[in-house]
């Protein structure tokens, strides 16, 4: 998944979701904006996700998607996608045209 990450990205895409299922990977790579800035992390616990969460609205991120992952140890884990504030509404049309809504944290 690295290596197929690496690639994708070294072409000009950058994720914007992900599924996992019983060790298969299903991604979907869209064409990078110009301009855009992202990150993407993967196999959070909840504290490191809503860590992350805080630092990059702190930094002008939004964020685009993310997931659940397996549990590891009876401990649930994540993955998300954070983009640059400015270009959210670009991707945000590409990923509705695909069905994808934006995912949100609610900190209840």
């Amino acid at each position: 998944m690295q290596v197929q990450f690496e690639t994708l990205t070294s072409e000009g895409r950058f994720p914007v979701y992900s599924e996992r299922d019983k060790g298969k990977v299903r991604e979907i790579f869209i064409d990078q904006p110009t301009g855009l800035t992202f990150w993407a992390w993967t196999n959070m616990s909840e504290k490191d996700l809503l860590a992350k969460q805080e630092k990059y609205a702190e930094e002008g991120f939004v964020v685009l998607s993310l997931g659940l992952l397996p549990k590891k140890n009876d401990v649930l884990r994540y993955w998300g996608i954070w983009v640059s504030e400015s270009l959210e509404r670009k991707v945000m049309r590409k990923l509705k045209r695909l069905g994808i809504s934006q995912a949100s944290i609610d900190r209840d």
